[in-house]
């Protein structure tokens, strides 16, 4: 289970150039919003991941590059997504898991279709 974040940035000082501190303890970083940012070096710091490397991918061709690879993913999957998010595992679509996801319980959907597939390699 992942706990509550309490904490927005939990004392994770982005290594952004263009990142400014703001009075209330977050940061700007220009003209994008800096809700989606904050929580990424938030999981960052949570999961020990240095927010450098999230920021150098994120902004440099390699992140570009999972873009557009995720783009063409997105484009070919079937039936077409006509509602985001659209959540698939293992490169199928299902109502039954779309529903799950959207009115049940994700973080527990999501550890159960991890544990599934994992099962094979604890033994």
């Amino acid at each position: 289970m992942f706990p509550a974040l309490s904490s927005p940035i939990a004392a994770v000082r982005p290594q952004s150039s263009n990142a400014t501190p703001k009075p209330n303890g977050t940061w700007s970083f220009g003209k994008i919003d800096d809700r989606p940012v904050i929580m990424f070096m938030s999981c960052a710091n949570w999961t020990n991941i240095d927010w450098k490397y999230v920021d150098e991918c994120a902004s440099g061709n390699r992140g570009k590059q999972l873009l557009v690879e995720a783009g063409r993913k997105t484009k070919a999957i079937k039936p077409k997504i006509s509602f985001v998010p659209t959540i698939i595992f293992n490169e199928k679509y299902s109502d039954r898991i779309q529903n799950q996801a959207l009115y049940g319980d994700f973080v527990k959907l999501i550890e159960n279709h991890y544990n599934k597939n994992n099962e094979h390699k604890s033994e």
